[in-house]
């Protein structure tokens, strides 16, 4: 799950995986900037692999489409210790 923040207004929580909703979600929310960090870390992915390319391949993909799809000028990708060893 993941949470758009409107500013005061009530959140947005919905699947990172869900491309429909995160496309709604996105729309609905008209941000300037996109701050993906949404991901399944080491430990978790190596005990549930499906698990981690649903959400840290298809939730990104699913985060980017929605960007593109609402015209974000800007999207801020984090990777984790993952990719490079603590």
């Amino acid at each position: 799950m993941t949470t758009i923040d409107l500013d005061g207004d009530a959140d947005i929580l919905c699947d990172v995986t869900d491309a429909p909703a995160m496309g709604d979600a996105v729309a609905k929310a008209r941000p300037e900037v996109i701050v993906h960090l949404a991901a399944l870390l080491t430990d978790a992915a190596a005990d549930d692999p499906a698990a981690a390319v649903r959400i840290n391949v298809g939730g990104t993909a699913a985060v980017f489409a929605a960007g593109r799809q609402s015209a974000v000028s800007r999207i801020v990708y984090a990777s984790s210790v993952a990719a490079v060893g603590p």
